[in-house]
């Protein structure tokens, strides 16, 4: 069955309804449910590979892509947020880039070093305490290879304490 289109005359009787003033206090309080985002100022395809692997369900141990959207946020001005479509990054802008916004990113792109650390962060976390690692172990809201990492973490703490 075909959607039916609305003329002027069908939402006619409405117009009443909605010229009342309770009504308009009503609408005048109504809280929208989805706040849409303005639309971007545009958006670039990022040629070079990131010099770190992203984390996925198959790379649990990659970099957190909010880390990376982060880093480019700080760093680059302008940047409104970094995306992964099809194996492609994109990095949608604000505005729309100069040669020297995208000159920035390019260098921060290549800048191994500042990746390198957000890599660290992830394969090196500071030891958690005991209380730490125990409410981790019970969460059922940690992931198995997390759980695991965790886990062996601590036994490994434990085979290495004295006696």
């Amino acid at each position: 069955m075909p959607r039916y289109l609305f003329k002027i005359e069908d939402l006619a009787p409405l117009s009443t309804i909605l010229a009342r003033p309770e009504t308009q206090r009503l609408l005048a309080r109504a809280i929208p449910v989805k706040r849409y985002d303005p639309p971007p100022g545009a958006i670039d395809v990022i040629l070079d590979r990131l010099p770190v692997k992203l984390r996925t369900r198959d790379n649990p141990d990659g970099v957190p892509l909010g880390d990376v959207n982060a880093l480019l946020k700080e760093r680059v001005p302008g940047v409104r947020s970094m995306f992964v479509r099809d194996n492609a990054v994109l990095v949608e802008w604000t505005q729309k880039p100069t040669d020297a916004d995208r000159a920035k990113l390019r260098a921060l792109i290549a800048d191994t070093n500042a990746f390198q650390a957000l890599q660290d962060k992830v394969t090196r976390p500071p030891p958690l305490s005991d209380d730490e690692i125990k409410t981790k172990l019970l969460s059922s809201k940690t992931s198995d290879a997390e759980w695991l990492r965790t886990f062996r973490s601590f036994q490994t703490t434990q085979m290495t304490k004295p006696k």
